[in-house]
Order: C-alpha cells, then sequence, then structure tokens
C-alpha cells in the first residue's frame, strides 16, 4: 500500500519517487503493465492535495492504472456528512484520462492545474477502433475545451459524447506516433 502518514512534506518525503523507481523496475523486469491496487491517506494529513496530485502524476508516468482506497466512511472517504457531500479529494482524483487506446500508449501527463491533457501512442497492426479518453468537463473544464490529433485543432462535434463524458478521436491509417492534446478554453 501507498500512504503518506501524519505529516508529508513533498519536498523533503521520499516516499513517492521511491515508490515509482521500484515499481518501474518490477514492471520492466515483468515486462507487464503497472496496477497502483491501493493507495490513499487521510484527508487532515498535512498538503493532502499535494500527495495525492505526486501520485496521480507518478501513475500517468507510469502509464499504469488506480484505485483509491478511501475506507468509506470515514476521514479517507471522499465523501463526509449524512449529505455525503464530496470533498476535496473527489476533485483530485476526477480528472482526465485514457479509457481506451488505439495502439500502445507511450506517454501520459495531466496538469490538474490547467486541465491540459497530453496521450502519446503508438498505433499497432490489428488494431481498430477509436481512442476513449474521459473527460470531466463540468468538473473541469466550465468553459468548454479544445481538443488536437497530431497537432491538428479537431471539432468536438461526432467525437463528444457528453452523456458519458467521453471522447472519441480516431487517426486513420499510418504511421505514429500520435499525439492527443486536450486544453480548457
Amino acid at each position: 500500500a501507498l500512504e503518506a502518514h501524519e505529516h508529508f512534506d513533498p519536498l523533503a518525503d521520499l516516499t513517492v519517487s521511491n515508490w515509482e523507481r521500484e515499481r518501474r523496475k518490477e514492471a520492466d523486469a515483468q515486462g507487464m503493465p503497472l496496477l497502483l491496487g491501493e493507495w490513499g491517506l487521510a484527508r487532515s494529513t498535512e498538503n493532502f492535495d499535494l500527495f495525492m496530485e505526486q501520485v496521480l502524476a507518478m501513475a500517468d508516468r507510469q502509464l499504469a492504472g488506480w484505485a483509491y482506497w478511501s475506507y468509506d466512511p470515514g476521514s479517507w472517504s471522499l465523501i463526509e456528512g449524512e449529505e455525503r457531500q464530496e470533498t476535496a479529494g473527489a476533485d483530485i482524483l476526477t480528472r482526465t484520462y485514457a479509457q481506451r487506446v488505439a495502439g500502445t500508449p507511450t506517454a501520459m501527463s495531466y496538469a490538474p492545474e490547467t486541465g491540459a491533457f497530453r496521450l502519446d501512442f503508438e498505433p499497432r497492426t490489428g488494431v481498430s477502433g477509436a481512442t476513449e479518453i474521459y473527460v470531466p468537463k463540468a468538473r473541469h473544464y466550465p468553459s468548454g475545451f479544445r481538443v488536437s490529433l497530431d497537432g491538428q485543432d479537431l471539432s468536438l462535434s461526432g467525437i463528444w459524447d457528453a452523456d458519458r463524458a467521453v471522447l472519441s478521436v480516431s487517426h486513420g491509417p499510418g504511421a505514429g506516433p500520435h499525439r492527443i492534446e486536450i486544453e480548457s478554453q
């Protein structure tokens, strides 16, 4: 389990960087994708939001899946009170990410302060369909967003499913690599 203690100093604490280094070694040795199956911390932890953002950025760099462990209800929960109001942690965890990639992902990043998202991937023979990206528009892009594929702006018409909050981007046949970028308007 990856967790911070009651005091997390993002400048001095090596928890995330040590974990990232060791998991990269293991993933490389196994030749397998990485899944961070349990992580979290109490909301009362000093610099709670910074720890969460560092873990999520590390997961993106590792192209790793993850599951937040919330211990509902309680101090690790993303909801509180009888009204079940979301905490600040819900905003941090609800972020833009690739759900399905039509190829092999090589890099992914999300900047929570701006909403900028980038996905790089290589097409693969026999892989077809669209790359699907979850985009929490209502939460993080209230004025909308722009999307580009390989530097060319795309119209959201026909590729944005507002009900599912999913962007479906297809690329034509041909060489890669490809890059999808999303930016706030």
